[in-house]
């Protein structure tokens, strides 16, 4: 399993509902957005997942004072037909790179979301 995980903070005068709506559409970019109320969200990250891995995603927003912090976390975790190919074929070694490439994807478009989520709220 490949992991990995992004986070920013921010400050704000907005509200904490306003700001987990705006989040909440940042966030899109990455899939579709379950947000709850308590700041707790998972991201259907089907689009970082094929054939040899499935991704996922899961992140919280907190706040403080006025002060707000965004951590995520997602894997690209093997699934069956990567074991498989790696276990029977030479290309199998190849297939266990699909989900390390999935994991540096998912970082670097984490990573820009929450950059840009920073640079929003920049006072």
């Amino acid at each position: 399993m490949f992991k990995g995980n992004a986070n920013t903070i921010f400050k704000t005068d907005k509200s904490k509902k306003d700001v987990l709506i705006d989040i909440e559409s940042q966030l899109e970019s990455l899939g579709t957005v379950d947000m709850n109320d308590n700041g707790s969200f998972k991201i259907n990250a089907s689009k970082f997942s094929n054939f040899t891995h499935d991704s996922t995603m899961e992140g919280t927003v907190r706040e403080k004072d006025g002060k707000y912090s965004i951590d995520i976390s997602f894997t690209a975790k093997p699934n069956t037909v990567c074991w498989i190919l790696v276990c029977c074929t030479m290309i199998g070694i190849l297939a266990i790179i699909l989900p390390i490439m999935a994991k540096s994807e998912m970082q670097k478009t984490v990573d820009n979301v929450l950059t840009q989520i920073k640079r929003d709220y920049k006072i």
